[in-house]
């Protein structure tokens, strides 16, 4: 039985396969059903108003200049504080007391 002389991968024809063909033309039409389905259901209503209002996370005005930081309502005592310590808790505001507890019930000295 005589070899070839060439591999199986140069015999391949540069074109897609049967199966890339198939996989592609499964997500289009999966995609397109979607879609459509996803349109047919709108019905093109206007979002509704009813609904819960949440607060935003961020300011939307105001300055936009770091300068704000320093406008005060009392004016900053220089030597008043050692540190800065900021401390991310994963909820979407704290009070000091929360904090201390929150920090006690893990096992630290607190605020």
């Amino acid at each position: 039985m005589a070899r070839s002389n060439t591999s199986p991968r140069s015999q391949r024809p540069s074109s897609m396969g049967r199966r890339s063909k198939v996989v592609w033309a499964s997500l289009v039409g999966s995609m397109t059903a979607v879609t459509s389905l996803l349109l047919a259901l709108d019905h093109g209503s206007p979002a509704r108003l009813d609904g819960i209002a949440l607060p935003a996370m961020a300011a939307t005005s105001g300055t936009t200049s770091i300068e704000a930081v320093f406008e005060t309502r009392t004016p900053v005592t220089p030597g008043q504080w050692r540190a800065i310590v900021i401390d991310h808790t994963g909820s979407p505001y704290g009070t000091p007391t929360s904090i201390d507890q929150q920090h006690k019930s893990q096992g630290l000295r607190g605020l």
